[in-house]
């Protein structure tokens, strides 16, 4: 990213973890429906599945938590260096948060964003 050039060593390192993050998260996402759909075929009673996915919601809600803290904190050193906003949407959006997390790592590994389908129960 052209940013990169233009941050101090520590900004660069927020940087870098901001988009790790990114990974992370969506990673976590990707586990979640993975697990979920195995849980479903398994012969779970309902408790043991409600349980199950909770664990898994736990993650996936603190990877997406720390995401949004990381892109909190590069749009305030944006700010302070008066460059455009790391990431120009609703912060309090956890969905539209979500999906620039996606955009974001589609970008970076392939070079060209797609768009996401989102599992939806």
């Amino acid at each position: 990213m052209a940013m990169k050039n233009v941050f101090d060593e520590h900004e660069s390192k927020v940087l870098q973890e901001t988009i790790a993050s990114a990974s992370r998260y969506c990673a976590s996402v990707e586990s979640m429906e993975h697990h979920m759909k195995m849980l479903y075929h398994r012969c779970l009673d309902a408790e043991e599945y409600q349980s199950e996915v909770k664990k898994l919601d736990t993650r996936r809600r603190s990877a997406h938590d720390s995401f949004i803290s990381r892109t909190k904190a590069l749009n305030r050193i944006c700010e302070n260096r008066g460059l455009q906003q790391f990431y120009e949407g609703d912060i309090d959006d956890r969905m539209k948060v979500s999906d620039f997390a996606f955009y974001l790592r589609e970008s970076i590994n392939e070079g060209e964003p797609t768009q996401r389908v989102r599992c939806v129960k």
